[in-house]
């Protein structure tokens, strides 16, 4: 199948931007906001862990379960939603793990934070678009891509995602910015968890990450099942959900910086 030279220039597009932009952003931040590659390079890989190592298999589990598989099955709804809650729950505990058992002692700054928001975010864009995208694009030229690959690897690289060869340029390109509001959502999640790990607030911002990002993957997830007929829809949805979450999490870091702040001098004989 040839692709329109729309889609193929949309699909380079979004394969730069999902490969390139996090690069970029870790260069260009990393003196102004103190990022560390150490962080970053943790992000990657437990979100490779969590999502493939974990997550999966754990989805795949419950449904085994005959309660749920028969709640869900039959509503692709519930469906949606459970992959959701499971996908929440292992993205937010990845974060939780790391920043308190691995980086709250030489890391815990917010730089950290966002660095590790950048490769988590970042792996997660080239997962799920950058390479599909990639692989869309040289499949073009060479049918036969993939064939020497193992099975797994080929699905999520070629033929998996080969189906979206038939997809308009237009909506390459909304799979592509909506990669950039996800981004924007795992560098604002990356920090909530933090603050509660790091105790400069309250353990609840764990729970509200887990409840956040269930609430940003269920509008996907009925696109997914054909539930949300327009990818454009989805896309409005979630870069509305994704501001207002980042300017809680701003909000909510400024909050607690001046009451981190105070309590450092704080001086018991003032009173």
């Amino acid at each position: 199948m040839t692709l329109p030279v729309l889609s193929i220039v949309f699909a380079a597009v979004g394969a730069c931007i999902a490969i390139l932009g996090p690069i970029l952003l870790f260069i260009g931040l990393r003196r102004p906001r103190g990022l560390r590659l150490f962080p970053a390079a943790v992000g990657v890989l437990v979100f490779l862990l969590f999502t493939f190592a974990l997550e999966a298999p754990a989805h795949n589990l419950l449904l085994h379960i005959d309660a749920v598989d028969g709640f869900v099955s039959p509503r692709p709804w519930a469906s949606a939603l459970l992959a959701s809650l499971v996908g929440g729950l292992f993205q937010a505990t990845g974060m939780l793990c790391v920043f308190y058992f691995l980086l709250r002692r030489r890391f815990n700054t917010l730089g950290s934070a966002l660095s590790y928001g950048i490769g988590h975010g970042g792996a997660n864009a080239l997962v799920f678009t950058g390479a599909p995208l990639i692989a869309i694009l040289v499949r073009n030229y060479v049918p036969d891509f993939g064939f020497w690959l193992p099975g797994a690897l080929r699905f999520m690289l070629g033929d998996g995602f080969y189906s979206l060869a038939g997809s308009q340029g237009s909506i390459l390109l909304a799979q592509a910015l909506l990669r950039i509001v996800v981004f924007a959502f795992h560098l604002a999640a990356a920090v909530l968890v933090w603050m509660a790990a790091s105790g400069r607030s309250h353990w609840g911002l764990y729970f509200l990450a887990i409840l956040a990002h269930a609430a940003l993957n269920f509008s996907k997830g009925l696109y997914g099942f054909g539930l949300v007929g327009s990818i454009w829809l989805v896309l409005v949805i979630s870069a509305v959900f994704t501001a207002a979450v980042c300017v809680l999490t701003a909000w909510l870091y400024e909050k607690s910086a001046q009451t981190y702040t105070a309590l450092l001098h704080y001086d018991p004989a003032s009173f």
